[in-house]
């Protein structure tokens, strides 16, 4: 108590208080004003969590100790801060010997008798301050819960019911250089190569998909290349450099392992791990680099959306003030899109990727960047009347996305008086498929009713094409065509 001796000396008059300051209000804010206003130094003795659970209940407080002195610490009035674990401030009290010891709010004469005592026994002053009305914690909790009635876990959210979940600080990962990856740079197809042979019938499907797109383009209208992380592992990245290069790709869109293969070869030359190697070894996926730049970028950038944070970190080659080099970020497709200023759509599922494994991993900044990628994504296709949608290997993905997308742009297009109805979708797969979609939807005795992405897109209106074909095939022959 050197501190409060030394304040005395020096004609400091020593003011009071105590209680639980669990949400500040209001009545507190006015109530420690008044405080002040008694003396020149005012100290505020708070209940820790224990005592203030004794007290009020197991669900409070809503915050805890070391939250509730730091939001007093930050006050104007208030000069000092100090946890109490008993049940009143008696000890505190004696050893500060206060000139005024305040109270605020209602209370009976017996429950305050030993603190009014004590003070007024060295000469001290007791007061209470009746806190304004309407003003409470638990008027404050029980407006929340009103608020959010309807969600069922409200209650949760307001008493901090405690949560199980796996400690992700636990996880030690490694560094990329000690995995034995499958793929590397030497995988890139070049683009002014020749394709490779196919024959005749699905050359004249992609044929006319190039003047599709050649049409579309020359209309100003969009083409939306939709793709799973195959392409990647396939080596196509070059190729759709070029295609975005030459403006016959307007926005591209993936799932969260796109991102991950086109970031490590860019960043470390080399991408696809042993899954049946490292899993039992309980290292898939646990790789500090993927992890802590992916992460970090996506947390740092969530503004711009997922798919340009990555590749913000990949041409930049920074994060923040730190220096990131990407040698190979000419040959990544994320990257170069972004320099190309063409939107990129990364929807990730959580807990799909690996980069979810590291304990730098956001999922508020992931969901953020994501949906921001959706909602440039469902952008580009209410601008689809004339345009061409193209689907790559991603079977779950972009059906699903694509659907939702078109439902909430030709909503906004009826209130506008337009239509999303002409336009053009490719589906590119290798999964064995006999119908033709021209007719409609298949019956569900034929094979092809179970062919979901197609039984999906088939729904969406506009011309849907399938070209049941290996993708390095696909799209190295369109690219020829493009250019021709």
């Amino acid at each position: 108590m050197l501190l409060i001796e030394q304040l005395k000396q020096q004609g400091k008059r020593i003011v009071t208080t105590n209680g639980t300051f669990d949400i500040l209000h209001t009545a507190h804010l006015h109530f420690l004003e008044k405080a002040k206003f008694l003396g020149d130094i005012l100290i505020v003795l708070v209940n820790d969590d224990a005592s203030v659970k004794r007290f009020k209940g197991e669900t409070r407080p809503i915050l805890n100790e070391k939250e509730r002195t730091l939001h007093l610490a930050y006050l104007t009035p208030v000069d000092y801060v100090s946890l109490f674990p008993e049940d009143n401030p008696l000890d505190y009290l004696k050893r500060i010997k206060p000139h005024f010891h305040v109270k605020g709010g209602t209370f009976i004469p017996e429950r305050i008798r030993e603190e009014k005592e004590l003070v007024e026994s060295w000469g001290g002053q007791f007061l209470t301050f009746p806190l304004e009305e309407g003003f409470s914690t638990t008027n404050i909790i029980q407006k929340i819960i009103d608020v959010h009635k309807d969600t069922s876990d409200a209650h949760k959210l307001c008493f901090h019911e405690p949560v199980e979940m796996f400690n992700r600080n636990l996880i030690k990962t490694k560094p990329l250089v000690e995995r034995v990856s499958k793929s590397d740079l030497s995988i890139l197809i070049n683009p002014a190569s020749f394709p490779p042979p196919i024959d005749a019938e699905r050359l004249e499907h992609i044929k006319a998909l190039a003047v599709k797109i050649k049409t579309a383009r020359e209309n100003n209208r969009p083409v939306i290349f939709c793709f799973g992380a195959h392409l990647i592992k396939n080596g196509l990245s070059l190729i759709l450099i070029e295609l975005m290069k030459r403006g016959f790709i307007t926005h591209l869109a993936g799932n969260g392992a796109v991102s991950i293969h086109d970031w490590e070869l860019a960043y470390h030359g080399k991408t696809e791990e042993n899954v049946e190697q490292y899993i039992k070894e309980g290292q898939f996926g646990i790789w500090e680099e993927t992890g802590k730049y992916i992460n970090s970028a996506v947390s740092a950038y969530r503004h711009l959306g997922y798919g340009s944070a990555v590749g913000k970190l990949i041409w930049g080659e920074k994060l923040g003030d730190q220096k990131v080099s990407h040698p190979n970020k000419e040959q990544s497709l994320i990257g170069q899109a972004y320099n190309l200023k063409i939107p990129v759509s990364i929807c990730p599922g959580i807990g799909y990727d690996i980069i979810y494994t590291h304990p730098l991993c956001d999922g508020a900044a992931i969901g953020q960047a994501a949906y921001t990628d959706f909602l440039k994504f469902a952008k580009s296709v209410s601008q689809l009347e004339g345009g061409v949608y193209l689907s790559v290997g991603s079977a779950i993905l972009s059906p699903m996305i694509f659907e939702k997308a078109l439902s909430m742009a030709r909503n906004t297009a009826k209130q506008q008086g337009r239509t999303i109805k002409n336009f053009d979708i490719t589906v590119n797969d290798i999964q064995p498929g006999n119908w033709d979609w021209a007719k409609g939807e298949p019956p569900k005795s034929h094979p092809a009713y179970y062919l979901r992405f197609n039984k999906t897109f088939s729904r969406m209106g506009g011309h849907l094409d399938y070209i049941e074909l290996d993708n390095r095939a696909f799209l190295h022959n369109l690219y020829a065509l493009l250019i021709k």
